[in-house]
């Protein structure tokens, strides 16, 4: 498993930033009895912003790939089959991409594990703010691999659940209700009202996959407001954006390019860079322009999106009012009607390279034809041979 480095010394400005810099992390360098110790803690939250920010890059990138979002660019012959297989939804255990992505979010799911149970073997600590802060992001943590194996990841085309570390198949509805509890745990610790209505949109995000539209709205009616930070995901040149490393193994499809080409203003939501390749014009998508590009993994933008579809069909002026706030941040012109699939564009090009055309296409049933039938990525082929669990 690749490790990176991680500042410390910059976990502890904001809460809405995930950082990539410069202190190593020190599981597999020092003994159990050291991590558990005060003085070790700051490095192990680093750690965990880094694994998360490994592991949501990949999971973004690749699950766009199966999703509608992008298709393989001109820079996939090197690895085709593997590329072919995510865009044509005909996914083996083994690919090399899928599987990337499995493993760091197994990583992140045992580091944000690990560091909780060893902030509860410490006891007191001499700095209190150290403790809440670590026990936020412990829990956030938790929550967010547990998210990401319901929602991500399946024993077979259909889901059926993911097995935890070499342990039995572990239900995806379980894996939900542990990713909403583990926000709920975490809410205490919140240092910040942004780092509370955080947690609340990434439990309507939850209640949106699982169906519960009325928690749903109670949680997003809490969440992140206009003019709140954005979670975000920062890059270094160590530890560089995916999205722009494989810039050319994917592309836009035609379907968006076409969008940004009628409409040049949507190229602020969808940015795209048009290349003339091997005889033929591409579009690049280059919404991360370089390695050290940031990603955004939750926003007001999103929270006010979620509660624009739910609050159609019965108040479309507020959900139309919603969504013109979001347009406004980007300069669009304001919409004067909105119906349910408008609501489902504007998602996509909002929040298009982050990972959620997947799940909003899963939900909504929107499959283009394909070769395969995978609506997930599947559990990696090296846990189906280790984990006696699934023989």
């Amino acid at each position: 498993m690749r490790r990176f480095f991680v500042s410390s010394l910059l976990v502890f400005f904001a809460a809405c930033d995930s950082w990539v810099q410069d202190v190593p992390d020190p599981a597999g360098v020092l003994s159990e009895e050291a991590l558990s110790t005060e003085i070790h803690i700051p490095a192990q939250v680093a750690a965990l912003h880094n694994t998360f920010a490994e592991s949501f890059g990949a999971l973004s990138l690749w699950s766009d790939m199966v999703s509608d979002a992008v298709e393989p660019g001109e820079g996939a012959a090197a690895s085709l089959r593997d590329v072919m297989e995510l865009e044509q939804r005909n996914i083996s255990p083994a690919n090399m991409y899928s599987s990337e992505a499995f493993h760091l979010v197994y990583q992140l799911r045992y580091l944000s594990d690990a560091l909780r149970a060893r902030i509860e073997k410490i006891g007191p600590f001499k700095d209190l703010a150290l403790r809440n802060r670590a026990m936020y992001y412990a829990y956030l943590y938790k929550g967010i691999s547990r998210y990401f194996l319901a929602a991500y990841f399946g024993m077979n085309e259909g889901g059926a659940g993911v097995p935890i570390e070499s342990g039995k198949l572990v239900a995806s509805n379980i894996l939900f209700s542990e990713a909403l509890a583990s926000f709920e745990a975490a809410q205490p610790f919140a240092l910040s009202a942004t780092d509370g209505r955080l947690l609340q949109t990434l439990r309507a995000r939850v209640y949106l996959l699982t169906d519960e539209p009325l928690k749903a709205l109670m949680a997003a009616q809490n969440g992140l407001k206009p003019g709140d930070v954005p979670f975000r995901v920062l890059f270094s040149e160590s530890a560089p954006n995916p999205w722009f490393t494989n810039r050319t193994i994917v592309m836009l499809p035609m379907r968006l390019a076409g969008i940004v080409k009628l409409i040049p203003e949507e190229a602020a939501r969808i940015p795209v860079e048009e290349v003339r390749t091997l005889g033929k014009t591409v579009f690049r998508v280059s919404k991360y322009s370089n390695r050290t590009t940031p990603m955004v993994f939750a926003s007001w933008q999103e929270n006010e999106l979620i509660l624009a579809e739910l609050e159609l069909p019965q108040n479309v002026q507020s959900a139309r009012a919603r969504v013109n706030s979001v347009r406004s941040i980007y300069d669009l012109s304001p919409l004067t009607q909105l119906s349910a699939q408008g609501v489902l564009d504007e998602r996509e090009r909002t929040l298009f390279g982050t990972g959620l055309r997947l799940l909003d296409q899963r939900r909504n049933n929107l499959w283009p034809p394909s070769s395969g039938q995978w609506q997930y990525l599947p559990v990696s082929a090296v846990e189906r041979s280790r984990n006696p669990n699934l023989n």
